[in-house]
C-alpha cells in the first residue's frame, strides 16, 4: 500500500503545472502594429496582455507605462487597460517601432450592432467564474482592433475586448471575464458586467480613434 502511494506521489509531482494556472501579470501591449503611418487625428494605441514570464510590473492601468519615445507623447485613457499616445512630431520612435504622422486612413464610421449580451457564472467549492459574451448582428469592420464597453447611463468605459486580426466572421465576442479557478481577475479599475447591466459599445481602430456608440442593450 505504501509503495503504491509513493508511486502516485511521484507521478503527481512529475506533472507540469497547467499553463492557465501559472502566475500571470498584466503587461502593456502595442496594438498599432500593421500600419505605422499615423493619421493627424490619431496616435499609438496600447492595450495589455497576460504573460507568465519576463513580465514588466505595472501600476493600476497596464497601458500606463513610461514608453521609450523620441518625441513627447501625451496619454489619453480610452478604457481601463487601453490608452492612446499622441504627439505632434512628424516622425518618432515609440518603444521599438518607428512611426510617421502622414497616415490617410479614415476613422470608423459604423457603430457596433449588439444583438445580445449573455452573462454566465459558474460556482464551485473553491472558485467561481463570470464571463460575458456579446453577440453582434454584423461583424466588426476590418479597421477595428478593439471594442470598448460602456455603462449606458454614465457613458463610463468599463472594460475593453481585443479583436483578432481576422475578425470578419466573428459575431460572438467575450467582453468580460472575472476570477476563475486560477484566480485570474479582471484588470484593475475595470467595471463589472452583470445581468441587468445596461451597456453601449464603440469600436477602436489601431490609432485610438473611436466609432460612434451603439444603441443601448441590457445584459441577460
Amino acid at each position: 500500500m505504501m509503495r503504491h502511494l509513493l508511486l502516485l506521489a511521484l507521478v503527481l509531482e512529475a506533472r507540469p503545472a497547467a499553463a492557465s494556472c501559472m502566475q500571470a501579470e498584466l503587461n502593456p501591449l502595442l496594438l498599432t502594429r500593421r500600419d505605422t503611418h499615423v493619421p493627424a487625428d490619431g496616435g499609438v494605441l496600447v492595450g495589455y496582455t497576460y504573460v507568465t514570464s519576463d513580465f514588466e510590473r505595472t501600476g493600476p492601468d497596464p497601458s500606463d507605462v513610461k514608453w521609450k519615445a523620441t518625441a513627447k507623447v501625451a496619454r489619453t485613457q480610452l478604457a481601463p487597460g487601453l490608452s492612446v499616445y499622441k504627439t505632434d512630431a512628424a516622425a518618432f520612435t515609440f518603444g521599438k517601432t518607428k512611426f510617421t504622422r502622414d497616415g490617410k486612413t479614415a476613422a470608423i464610421t459604423a457603430a457596433p450592432q449588439p444583438k445580445a449580451v449573455r452573462v454566465k457564472s459558474e460556482h464551485q467549492m473553491r472558485w467561481s467564474s463570470t464571463t460575458a459574451t456579446l453577440t453582434l448582428a454584423a461583424a466588426a469592420p476590418p479597421e477595428a482592433v478593439a471594442l470598448i464597453v460602456y455603462d449606458a447611463d454614465s457613458r463610463k468605459p468599463l472594460t475593453y475586448a481585443g479583436l483578432a486580426d481576422t475578425h470578419d466572421k466573428d459575431l460572438a465576442l467575450e467582453i468580460y471575464e472575472a476570477d476563475g479557478h486560477c484566480g485570474v481577475n479582471k484588470p484593475p479599475e475595470s467595471g463589472s458586467v452583470e445581468p441587468g447591466s445596461k451597456l453601449v459599445f464603440a469600436y477602436v481602430d489601431a490609432f485610438g480613434r473611436l466609432s460612434p456608440q451603439s444603441k443601448p442593450i441590457t445584459a441577460q
